[in-house]
């Protein structure tokens, strides 16, 4: 009786590339319920490998699909360095004879990263340096990064040729190991401002004196992609704020000409959230600032965790543009510290006597939103104000924000209006919606 093998072998012969692939399966499916994950023979595993090749190679995409995920499973199993170079040897010059298919190729360049041997490095490295194809090129990226530590030489020999040195970088950037920080930090300077980005980027998460220090250069490179980078990487290094003096050097770059950079900037000092991040970023709000960059300052102030980020965003409610308000009383809003949202609530039912509010359903609704959050009962008073609202939306927001800070005692305030003959018609009719939905919630 023929075995999976053989009839996989009589199949190709004739090209039934289906029957091969079923016949393979058989194969290790009777493996695995023999003896787990044990590996195919040396010689066997190299036919079996040829075979799958061939099926990959004249195979419809389905058909390839299938067989990638087969490849997978053989060469998940436990490996000696003979078995992983017999998996390996066939498709390494697969890549040689049959590299005008590009479908091809993009299988085996994924494959060859399931198989840690010094052949497929090679083999990807040499990939990544020849093909046009972008797709190609991610694949033997990825693969390479999924090595790990093995595919750092090759790498870092391709960093030596300026058209492959981009992606080298990126690549070596998913390489989790000690061994890429040098060959990174041996960018810096190149002249290509991608290059040195994407080393940076590739740098932040790597905390050791010499990066910080290459990050702190890197504020002043003429390039604003690699400003933004040093500046992000930065902000990564908030507990390092003092020892690294990273206010004074932030603070200049709030100013940069690249709007990118500035939000970044805005983001770093809020991380850092000290009282002297807080004035860098509040000395920001001009009117000549753009309003993405202030929205920005404002986010990150409202990040703070210190009253002098509170103080800095109350004193700019009354003169904000309206964007930059919405933002800083959904900020305002957002407050955990409980000792300190009596005295927010407070302030944002101020606003709601200012002309410029009154005018706005937006910045209501805001403020009804915020005060819902905060959840101090004194707002009672101001968010039953808006119940006689004409805008259908602000009237919604400040039911929701009644619920919110106590059903109870909202229901029974509210039914004290509905029967108090003083209580003006707008506001009467709106108490009296309010009362209906909480009914039918209820119900």
């Amino acid at each position: 009786m023929l075995t999976s093998f053989e009839q996989a072998q009589l199949a190709a012969q004739r090209q039934d590339w289906a029957l091969v692939y079923q016949c393979l399966c058989q194969m290790q499916i009777a493996l695995d319920a023999e003896a787990g994950d044990r590996p195919l023979a040396a010689d066997l595993l190299e036919l079996v490998a040829e075979a799958l090749l061939k099926v990959l190679r004249l195979g419809d995409f389905q058909q390839r699909w299938e067989i990638a995920k087969l490849f997978s499973q053989i060469a998940a199993a436990p490996l000696s360095e003979d078995q992983r170079s017999r998996l390996v040897m066939p498709w390494v010059a697969a890549l040689q004879t049959d590299g005008d298919d590009e479908e091809l190729c993009w299988f085996v360049a994924r494959l060859l990263g399931e198989v840690a041997h010094p052949a497929a490095v090679d083999a990807l490295a040499e990939l990544l340096q020849q093909t046009e194809d972008d797709d190609v090129r991610s694949a033997a990226a990825a693969s390479l990064a999924s090595l790990g530590p093995l595919s750092t030489l090759a790498l870092t020999e391709l960093l030596a040729e300026p058209e492959t040195r981009l992606v080298a970088v990126q690549t070596l950037a998913h390489v989790r190991s000690a061994a890429v920080v040098e060959p990174l930090l041996s960018v810096l300077d190149d002249p290509d401002p991608a290059v040195r980005s994407a080393a940076l980027e590739a740098l932040s998460s790597v905390h050791e004196p010499r990066v910080s220090a290459a990050l702190v250069r890197a504020l002043s490179d003429p390039a604003s992609a690699v400003r933004k980078e040093a500046v992000i990487g930065l902000g990564l290094r908030a507990d390092q704020a003092i020892a690294l003096d990273l206010v004074p050097l932030l603070s200049p770059l709030l100013r940069d000409l690249n709007g990118a950079v500035a939000e970044q900037v805005a983001i770093a000092l809020g991380r850092i959230g000290t009282p002297a991040a807080v004035l860098a970023l509040s000395v920001q709000f001009q009117p000549l600032t753009p309003i993405s960059q202030q929205i920005a300052l404002v986010r990150a102030l409202g990040w703070m965790k210190v009253p002098e980020a509170l103080a800095a965003l109350e004193s700019i409610l009354e003169t904000a543009p309206a964007p930059v308000l919405l933002e800083a009383i959904a900020a305002l809003g957002r407050t955990q510290e409980p000792r300190w949202r009596p005295k927010v609530a407070q302030r944002l039912q101020s606003l709601l006597s200012q002309p410029g509010v009154q005018a706005s359903a937006a910045a209501k609704q805001a403020i009804a939103l915020a005060l819902g959050q905060l959840g101090d009962r004194a707002a009672l008073g101001g968010l039953t104000g808006l119940l006689a609202d004409e805008d259908a939306g602000v009237r919604l927001h400040a039911i929701a924000a009644l619920k919110a800070l106590d059903r109870t005692a909202a229901q029974q305030h509210l039914r004290t209006l509905a029967q108090d003959p003083q209580t003006p018609a707008p506001l009467r009719q709106g108490i009296t919606q309010a009362l209906q939905e909480w009914e039918l919630g209820q119900g």
